[in-house]
């Protein structure tokens, strides 16, 4: 999904058309298509029961399920399911009072590679790198962590990500510096 060649990216783009259009089957084909990602996703932003997660997934495609037809092909469709998942989780987080003042254990919150396949070797030192990618992510300061997540990891654009965040491009630039910045220093 992150590098999408032209011809997944055209079967992507009419599965969201027929989807629009009421056909179950496409959406059903679409939210497969996003499952892995929304779960990492997910993870990625602190939620550590796994009970909760696909609670959080399942409620993310209900949501899509919900506005599909709303979708305007202004962003990225990739930005628009993140940016459901990602207020579905601050909901989540306001409302549960045991995420209120939990920190992320790295440890729990690791990053999947669907592009290892059936290479044991290739996927365990991509599953270390994640790891530690993750773990230094997650001790930045939780505003440049989630800008630096969206971009570096997830590859939205900035304008996306701009959007699903509610600030301006510049504000984020400004977060990535400063986060890239202080990865420098670990």
């Amino acid at each position: 999904m992150l590098n999408q060649n032209p011809t997944n990216q055209a079967h992507e783009l009419e599965l969201i058309k027929e989807s629009k259009d009421g056909n179950g089957s496409a959406l059903n084909q679409l939210l497969r298509n996003y499952k892995t990602r929304i779960y990492s996703f997910i993870l990625s932003k602190g939620i550590k029961c796994h009970h909760d997660v696909e609670d959080l997934v399942q409620d993310t495609f209900i949501q899509i399920y919900k506005s599909i037809t709303s979708f305007e092909f202004r962003s990225k469709f990739s930005s628009w399911v993140l940016g459901i998942a990602l207020n579905i989780v601050r909901n989540h987080l306001n409302r549960s009072a045991q995420y209120k003042y939990n920190f992320v254990d790295s440890q729990d919150a690791v990053l999947v590679d669907n592009n290892v396949g059936d290479e044991p070797e290739r996927s365990l030192v991509s599953k270390n790198a994640y790891k530690d990618v993750n773990k230094q992510i997650q001790q930045l300061p939780s505003q440049l962590g989630e800008c630096l997540q969206m971009i570096c990891i997830d590859g939205l654009s900035y304008a996306d990500t701009a959007n699903t965040l509610a600030i301006s491009v510049s504000n984020l630039k400004s977060r990535i510096f400063r986060a890239r910045k202080e990865l420098s220093y670990s």
